[in-house]
């Protein structure tokens, strides 16, 4: 008896932990992702090459799908690419490509913001000139990025006087769509990176530059945010909407900057992500 409750008992795991599994990929799934590609798009001076890092779901094999590239924060002076691999993992377990973007910081090359803006561009650009090798529908390609990389997710789509003379300017590096996270959006004598920036601010700033025929995006702020305070948010919004573009802005009450990193808060992290995959349902990319 004790022997067929034991057998029986085992079943129940099993049948409880293969539901888990097909229902929560995001979370259990050990490899989500078909492959991983790193593919360089850009020399730089020192002699190295800034490089992109591809991760395929399972069902680019059947055809091309939604694909989301990702700046990562650090304002413009450090950072990392690994800032979003867990990002890439779970949008791979929900069928979508991720592309993370090196770009040039003052900690790894002693550049500058505008350098980095630069650096952005010619990824847009690379992976634009190169879709159908790299499997993405530039009809569906989001730029996304948090703090000062959601400032270049922005700059990709709108600050127009930045661009390596190397690339192919033919190519508008625009996304279709775009998501921000704890976004740099004012540079200007009282936003972020003024003393960087100085009077630049006037063409290297979001926040002055909103203009008609820009990307639908998606905006989700603290309202603790040192750096982009929440009346600065709602005013961006206000602009974007103003110029006839499309604007979804949340405003999480208690939160700081960052607040979505997988480091900071794996529940913050969770609904952020929950969050944009509703936001590209309703953008009709599902």
């Amino acid at each position: 008896m004790r022997k067929k409750v034991i057998i029986l008992a085992s079943l129940l795991l099993l049948i409880v932990a293969f539901f888990i599994v097909n229902n929560n990929s995001d979370l259990f799934d050990p490899k989500p992702y078909d492959k991983i590609v790193s593919i360089g798009y850009k020399e730089t001076s020192k002699g190295d090459s800034l490089k992109i890092k591809i991760y395929y779901p399972k069902s680019t094999k059947k055809g091309l799908g939604i694909s989301v590239v990702m700046f990562h924060g650090g304002g413009w002076k450090t950072g990392h690419m690994g800032q979003f691999y867990e990002h890439a993992k779970v949008m791979a377990a929900n069928n979508i490509t991720s592309i993370l973007v090196q770009y040039r910081t003052q900690e790894t090359h002693g550049t500058t913001p505008f350098d980095a803006l630069k650096d952005a561009r010619s990824a847009m650009r690379f992976i634009k000139q190169n879709a159908t090798k790299l499997k993405v529908d530039t009809t569906k390609l989001v730029a996304m990025g948090s703090s000062a990389g959601g400032h270049l997710a922005l700059g990709t789509a709108m600050l127009t006087s930045y661009n390596d003379p190397q690339d192919n300017l033919k190519i508008d590096p625009s996304p279709t769509h775009l998501i921000l996270l704890s976004s740099i959006i004012d540079c200007g004598p009282k936003g972020f990176g003024d003393k960087q920036v100085k009077e630049a601010y006037k063409d290297f700033s979001p926040i002055h530059n909103i203009t008609p025929n820009l990307p639908p995006l998606l905006a989700l702020f603290g309202d603790q945010d040192r750096h982009t305070s929440p009346q600065t948010a709602q005013e961006f919004a206000a602009l974007w909407r103003e110029n006839g573009n499309s604007c979804e802005l949340k405003i999480y009450p208690g939160q700081e900057h960052g607040f979505t990193e997988y480091t900071v808060s794996k529940e913050n992290y969770q609904q952020m992500i929950i969050t944009a995959l509703d936001q590209l349902k309703s953008w009709n990319f599902y």
